[in-house]
């Protein structure tokens, strides 16, 4: 279930909202919520409840004996058992038939292998809820914070269910406070949360779904068709698509979080204005950045080791980065290459050099949307073709008029304003509520309309 579908908006959130409100300033919230949360979980995907659930009890039971070890070695061999034990069921519930595939090049492997795991199910949002539970273990163990005995707490958290599918990855420091002393639900609070969930839905439904519908028609026919401007049409579009969807999305996830008086960290800070590759690292899916930065790129030394080992953190960073989106070689592609942009830009700041200004915002766009060729292409051989297209070596019987009209161009006008203008005007001048507020009605209710007659709406990060 996606929050910008049918059976969430007009089933599942009213009650939800119904509950909450009624619980909301009693002991009851929270094992409403966890309540709900896996009700939310189990809706579509009933048999992955019981993964949900084991890595709950294990990663509650690993942070009590990572908590009570008798020594500093005990409290680490635990550790690393924990982190090992969790890497392995994403490893096998999301990577083994890659592995199997990628293996069997070389080396071929029992048909009878390759089945099996080709069979294997990925349960919906394993890669959150596996790191936020992998993050809570660490914590514990850097004493960052404080093992949480209640299980129902640690149980809310880990399932919460408007960050649960897409994020943003909230860590447990970063609701604590939340957790063990829940703030008072007001009508004020409750609204806000609203207001924020309207905005994003709007985002998702108004701007994602018709980019997002232009995006497939155009990746769906052979990219050796394509004329230049179809190719760059399609790219544009997925490079619209991909934020509105998952930043809409995260956006979502914060309103909800807030109706039930959680503040979950901001995902995105205007991602399409950053100036080089470095800057928009900083914008794009922060938590995930902040999870790496935390758990992998620091413990291996970080930039402190100089500037060979630093490029070597980099390229491990930005490999895993690309394996966790998904489990696909042209993943892996995608995360190299913003590396190898990052270690570039390191050595030209480190010569004095600077990107900045008009130039250095063009030089990022076109490089980010290369890079989401390759993140989108099913294949690495598609992407190769699609890129030659956008060079203008494509065949001239796929033109644009094919896969849009005038109001597409109006859309996307409209696409460029909201991602490059308005920011820009929301740091200039105050936004008085009213105008907010309006704006989240009718984003509200022009979604709603949207989805009602039944346009495009997939949701591009669900399967992560």
């Amino acid at each position: 279930m996606i929050f910008s579908s049918i059976s969430f908006l007009f089933y599942f959130l009213p009650v939800y909202l119904l509950g909450i409100s009624m619980v909301g300033n009693t002991p009851y919230r929270l094992p409403f919520l966890t309540v709900a949360s896996l009700g939310f979980y189990a809706w579509g995907e009933p048999v992955f409840l019981a993964v949900m659930l084991i890595s709950i009890l294990g990663n509650h039971m690993a942070g009590a004996m990572v908590s009570k070890a008798a020594t500093p070695q005990s409290a680490w061999r635990i550790l690393v058992l924990a982190v090992a034990t969790n890497l392995a069921a994403l490893a096998l519930l999301k990577y083994a038939h890659f592995i199997a595939v990628s293996v069997d090049r070389a080396f071929p492997l029992p048909q009878s292998l390759l089945s099996f795991t080709a069979g294997i199910p990925l349960p919906i949002g394993i890669s959150f809820f596996t790191f936020q539970a992998l993050s809570y273990v660490v914590d514990v163990y850097r004493r960052h914070i404080q093992h949480d005995p209640d299980l129902v707490r640690f149980a809310a958290y880990i399932s919460m269910f408007p960050q649960l599918i897409a994020g943003p990855i909230v860590r447990y420091v970063d609701i604590e406070t939340d957790l063990r002393n829940p703030a008072q639900l007001t009508g004020e609070k409750m609204w806000s949360g609203l207001r924020t969930f309207a905005l994003g839905l709007g985002m998702k439904v108004i701007f994602a779904n018709p980019l997002g519908a232009v995006a497939d028609a155009v990746f769906g026919v052979p990219p050796g068709q394509l004329t230049a401007g179809s190719a760059w049409l399609g790219g544009v579009s997925y490079l619209g698509q991909i934020y509105f969807d998952f930043n809409g999305y995260s956006i979502m996830a914060i309103g909800l979080g807030r109706c039930a008086g959680f503040e979950f960290p901001r995902n995105f800070d205007d991602p399409y204005l950053a100036v080089s590759v470095t800057d928009f690292w900083r914008r794009w899916h922060l938590t995930l950045s902040g999870f790496f930065r935390d758990y992998l790129y620091v413990p291996l030394g970080g930039n402190r080791r100089g500037m060979l080992r630093t490029g070597v953190n980099l390229g491990i960073v930005f490999v895993l980065c690309g394996l966790w989106h998904g489990a696909a070689w042209n993943f892996v592609v995608w995360g190299i290459y913003h590396g190898v942009f990052l270690i570039l830009e390191r050595l030209h700041y480190r010569r004095g050099g600077s990107i900045s200004g008009a130039m250095g915002a063009a030089y990022t766009l076109v490089v980010v949307l290369i890079g989401w060729i390759l993140f989108r292409s099913p294949s690495m051989p598609h992407a190769i073709e699609f890129l030659k297209s956008m060079a203008g070596l494509g065949s001239p019987f796929r033109p644009v008029a094919e896969f849009a009209g005038p109001a597409f161009g109006c859309l996307l006008l409209i696409a460029i304003g909201v991602t490059h203008v308005l920011p820009q005007l929301k740091a200039r001048f105050r936004v008085p509520s009213w105008m907010v507020n309006g704006l989240a009605v009718i984003a509200a209710m022009l979604a709603v309309w949207l989805l009602v007659i039944g346009t495009h709406n997939p949701f591009i990060y669900f399967r992560f």
